[in-house]
């Protein structure tokens, strides 16, 4: 049975519902805060992901134990999320947090396809959007970069392993 997920009032628990099942797109960047001297100091994580059925959702992880070292010059929050919950998971479900409206084109301005092309997407994904350019809000800090897939990076070394172990192995068996 589906929940129905448009938003219910004031609480907000209809859009922080997380879906659960397999995402059929995601997407992923690093929330970075900018020092005055130009360091880049991650401080969450946000995935953006789609489903068949053309529900969404965003789900911002906060570094807590980077987040909880950093001056308040540094780092204040992360727009429209509540930061005294202390959540692992923050999750905007069919629901675009503040944080990505404040940074990114709505779906209705009328120059959004050439700021799109500008970019080099042909589809219309905020988050990609926000990776692929250096902007960020005047009323921070915070930038956003791509995160690096740590799936892949994995499967890479892996292969590459087997592939070391191979030629040993077929080096020991010529030199036999």
């Amino acid at each position: 049975m589906r929940i129905n997920r448009t938003m219910s009032g004031r609480d907000g628990r209809a859009y922080t519902t997380p879906i659960l099942e397999k995402p059929s797109y995601r997407n992923s960047g690093i929330i970075k805060a900018v020092t005055e001297s130009g360091e880049k100091i991650q401080v969450a994580r946000i995935d953006y992901e789609s489903f068949e059925n053309e529900e969404f959702q965003y789900i911002i992880s906060p570094f807590w134990d980077i987040i909880d070292v950093l001056s308040p010059k540094v780092f204040q929050g992360i727009p429209g999320i509540d930061m005294n919950l202390r959540l692992e998971h923050y999750y905007r479900v069919n629901y675009v947090p503040v944080f990505m409206t404040e940074r990114t084109p709505g779906e209705s301005r009328e120059d959004l396809w050439e700021l799109l092309e500008s970019v080099g997407l042909d589809y219309y994904d905020r988050l990609e959007w926000l990776i692929r350019t250096n902007l960020r809000a005047a009323i921070d800090n915070l930038i956003v970069e791509r995160a690096r897939d740590e799936r892949k990076k994995r499967r890479f070394q892996k292969g590459k392993f087997s592939e070391r172990f191979w030629k040993k192995v077929n080096m020991e068996i010529l030199l036999r």
